[in-house]
């Protein structure tokens, strides 16, 4: 199963269209070497940087071919069958989705809320003064 703008070819790994979509843009990081405990970091990091183009590649489609909406990304990994693999082999899924969902959809609203309730607050900002208020905050 291959995504409409074409698979992606990493060093370690391969992306294909999963055939289970639960968004239209659904894609797969699969890794060659299948025991996800022998991975090596210079292997994990070719899987982020194909998901990166993945996601460029999609939103290119999207933009040009497709709905125009699918913005907001969503990734995560899956190794174990309690984490929703069929099988024990590392594998990233990758979405495409048209509007924000999960953690994402829940902490706009909440800062859209924090920011009705303290006349113009804005809910990121206020969190990381707070931080830096109590010495918890990094600085660059």
């Amino acid at each position: 199963c291959v995504e409409p703008f074409g698979r992606i070819h990493g060093r370690h790994c391969m992306s294909a269209g999963n055939a289970f979509k639960s968004s239209g843009l659904h894609g797969l990081i699969i890794w060659t070497r299948h025991a996800p405990h022998r991975l090596t970091p210079e292997e994990v990091s070719d899987g982020f940087q194909a998901a990166d183009l993945w996601f460029e590649r999609a939103l290119a489609w999207d933009t040009t071919q497709g709905s125009g909406r699918a913005r907001h990304p969503v990734m995560f990994w899956n190794c174990f069958r309690g984490a929703g693999a069929s099988q024990i082999h590392p594998h990233m899924q990758l979405q495409l989705f048209g509007g924000p969902v999960a953690q994402g959809a829940l902490l706009l609203e909440q800062s859209k809320r924090y920011g009705q309730s303290r006349k113009g607050g804005e809910l990121c900002r206020d969190f990381i003064l707070a931080h830096d208020h109590l010495g918890l905050a990094l600085t660059a």
